[in-house]
């Protein structure tokens, strides 16, 4: 975890598939990635994702989370 003056930004890695049970795919990834970051880092529980930025890494996804600066209400 990074953290700015923006606010706290995490990256996860995140292997490629094509669905889940629920065939959300990626999606239900990324809220599984969030929600660990939240587990791991428990400052982030009550900031909001604000951004997310996704990229490519061959067989993986490299999600970058941008979290609010500071807590919410």
């Amino acid at each position: 975890m990074r953290q700015s003056g923006i606010g706290e930004t995490v990256v996860a890695l995140i292997p490629r598939r094509k669905t889940d049970d629920r065939d959300l795919g990626l999606l239900s990834d990324l809220r599984e990635a969030v929600a660990m970051a939240r587990r791991y880092h428990p400052e982030l529980a009550h900031r909001h994702v604000v951004d997310v930025g996704l990229r490519r890494e061959g067989d993986r996804i490299r999600a970058t989370f941008f979290f609010s600066g500071s807590k919410s209400k």
